[in-house]
Order: structure tokens, then sequence, then C-alpha cells
């Protein structure tokens, strides 16, 4: 049986992605991948990004993981392996892991948080010489905690996306953190 392009230059394309540091990927740059090199492994013209997917899942070690949030689905493209939290991050550009998850990432917890969450800070500009007054620090608190409905379910953990108030990521510090969801 005659070989496919796909099959032909398998090996080129799993030593591509084998080689690259990044893991996780989205459908955009999968593309942006197969495009770029599309030439050099002499793929057909009509060969579909879903179908280079598909291939690559079918016979490699590319991954599809895919959340459900109420508001629309993601997915990403995991190559061999890659840490949870990274993947989590990796949904909402500039993000950054947040309340319990960082408590855990930075060891001051030994408990393994069920929900990930993933700060996304809001645009626009927060006053930083807004004063604090007593009232309106007592009423925040009279009110009903704030939920996000932005939850979708991976595996037995949740994760979270919140859209916090714009702070110019302060306090954030960017570190690699161990995989604690092995």
């Amino acid at each position: 049986m005659r070989q496919t392009r796909l099959q032909i230059a398998k090996a080129d394309i799993v030593s591509l992605f084998d080689s690259e540091s990044k893991r996780i990927f989205t459908r955009t740059e999968i593309d942006a991948v197969m495009q770029r090199y599309r030439q050099f492994w002499r793929l057909a013209q009509r060969t579909t990004t879903l179908e280079f997917i598909g291939f690559l899942v079918s016979t490699s070690r590319l991954q599809i993981v895919s959340l459900d949030f109420p508001d629309r689905k993601e997915v990403r493209y995991i190559w061999d392996q890659a840490p949870f939290l990274e993947m989590a991050v990796s949904l909402r550009p500039r993000s950054y892991i947040s309340h319990f998850s960082a408590a855990k990432a930075h060891g001051l917890t030994d408990q393994i948080p069920k929900t990930i969450y993933i700060n996304h800070e809001q645009h626009g500009r927060s006053d930083p010489d807004a004063d604090l007054r007593q009232t309106a620090i007592d009423a925040a608190f009279a009110r009903p905690q704030r939920l996000s409905n932005r939850v979708a379910l991976l595996g037995d953990y949740r994760i979270c996306i919140l859209s916090g108030q714009n702070t110019g990521n302060a306090g954030v510090v960017r570190e690699k953190v161990p995989d604690i969801y092995t």
C-alpha cells in the first residue's frame, strides 16, 4: 500500500515537535507550524490542519485536551507531556495562577487544590490613588462573595478563570513551579 505524504514525513514532524521546548499549542499554532514546514515536509496543499492534527493524535504523542467552559470550548494540543498548571495558564494570554493554587505552587500548603484558579487581569487602569473608606470596605464584605461561572472540569479538577482587577500584575512572580498534578 502506498504511503501518504504525512506518513512519509512523520519522522521529520515528530523530530521537530520533540526538539521544541514548547509543549502546549493552540490550533492556530499547530496550523502555523504546518504551514511553515509544509513545503519541507512535501505535504499536499489539500492537507488541512484538522487532518494534520488527527494524523498526529493517532500516530504520535500529540494529545487533545478539551475544556467546556460555559461561554466557549477551549482546546489545547499537548505534545508528549506538559505541566498541568502550564496548560491551565495557556488558556488566557498574560494570566497567572492565583489563590489556593498559587499557595500550593509556592509551597505554602501540602494540600493539592482540586480547583485551579487562573487570574486574567481586566483591561483598563485602576486608580492607585483611590481612597479606601471603611464604609466601602464594610459594604463589600456585607455582600455575598462573587463567584466565577467560567469553570470547566478536567478529570478530577476544576479550572476556574477569574477576571481580576487590573493591578499591573502587582506581586506576580515568574518562576518555574513543580508539576504538582502528576
